[in-house]
């Protein structure tokens, strides 16, 4: 409130990235001789200082509550600032001034460019705290402190509502934990017990095979699952090699041209298109082995534990169902150790998806 940026500063500022790497840049508030440099109004900074960071707990879900939790904020310094305004008194001539000086200025004066006060605006602007601008801002401090959140939640109006209430929903989904019922591991559990449960009772005997069985296709389908993502990566790390060298290679045409280059270029470019076909070739060849493995494996198990049950004198109306219930076993072990292997990736994307999900309440305002 009637203190901004300088007018040079506030031009660059809005023009450039580069806030906190050039000197003509640098905060207004950073106080050299302090401390060896340290941020002067520290305990007292606004939104955006208080919720910048170079990086964020858990990437965008982070930096999305940090944003929604600075509009907020900046709401809310606004709305107290204009409360302010009516408590104090504030002459007519000092709100005309005041008032429109809080919007995005796009054009200055010469004295505010070349920072020089000019005293009349000065007086003007301040009114009957002109010379007091010191007391001004603690008389403000002292009635802003001394309001309930309630009441700070009322003055910001039903703006500062809202923007709370998306703050919230973002907070939820930062501290979020629970995974969507879809992505559990309670149906395949589920439905491997029972499964499992029905082929023992069927057959007995073959429950120590079915046992085993489930359990070492399922760990040879998890490393095999980390084996084969291993070989997929070294092919998009040759596709991309191959993608930028197209894009060199379209960027510096007339200078390969003028020189020469081109033999070069296309022995390089043969070279990567190699290593490409050699990657995608030995990952293709690792998943039909690994499929053809499966199914033969499913094949073996399941006419196993078929035979030895029709060879022990088994019903012939359970045979399908022993089947079938056979062949499941092998494809939920799978599920569930591919669900295993995929926890942590979901664990970390679940707060993205799910942000919608209650969670306890928590006062931001505070």
């Amino acid at each position: 409130m009637t203190l901004d940026e300088p007018p040079a500063y506030h031009l660059l500022y809005a023009k450039s990235p580069y806030m906190g790497s050039a000197l003509k840049l640098q905060c207004p508030y950073y106080v050299e001789d302090l401390l060896n440099g340290a941020c002067g109004i520290w305990q007292h900074r606004n939104a955006i200082c208080l919720t910048w960071f170079c990086k964020h707990s858990r990437g965008q879900v982070g930096l999305t509550f940090w944003r929604a939790l600075q509009s907020f904020l900046r709401q809310m310094e606004d709305a107290l600032s204009v409360w302010c305004l009516t408590q104090l008194e504030i002459t007519d001539e000092s709100l005309t001034a005041i008032l429109p000086s809080r919007r995005d200025k796009t054009v200055f004066t010469p004295q505010e460019l070349d920072e020089v006060v000019d005293e009349k605006a000065h007086r003007a602007l301040w009114g009957n705290w002109a010379g007091r601008e010191a007391e001004f801002y603690r008389e403000c401090g002292r009635r802003v402190s001394a309001l309930s959140a309630e009441r700070a939640l009322e003055i910001g109006g039903a703006e500062a509502a809202l923007r709370l209430r998306v703050a919230r929903r973002a907070y939820r989904a930062l501290f979020l934990t629970d995974l969507p019922r879809a992505v559990r591991p309670g149906n395949f559990r589920f439905q491997l017990l029972l499964t499992l449960l029905g082929v023992i009772l069927l057959d007995p005997s073959s429950a120590p095979w079915a046992m085993a069985f489930t359990g070492g296709f399922g760990i040879v389908a998890y490393f095999s699952h980390i084996i084969q993502r291993e070989r997929e990566m070294r092919s998009f790390t040759h596709n991309g090699a191959l993608s930028r060298f197209y894009l060199d290679a379209l960027l510096g045409l007339i200078p390969a041209r003028m020189h020469g280059a081109e033999r070069a270029m296309r022995r390089e470019h043969e070279t990567l298109l190699t290593e490409w076909m050699r990657s995608s070739f030995d990952t293709w060849r690792l998943v039909v082995i690994l499929q053809g493995l499966s199914v033969t494996l499913y094949a073996v198990f399941s006419i196993r534990v078929l035979f030895n049950y029709i060879a022990r004198g088994g019903e012939a109306s359970n045979t399908l169902l022993l089947f079938y219930w056979t062949l499941n076993l092998p494809v939920l072990a799978q599920a569930l150790f591919g669900w295993l292997e995929r926890y942590p990736i979901m664990r970390n994307r679940a707060p993205c998806a799910c942000s919608n999900r209650s969670a306890r309440r928590t006062r931001l305002v505070k």
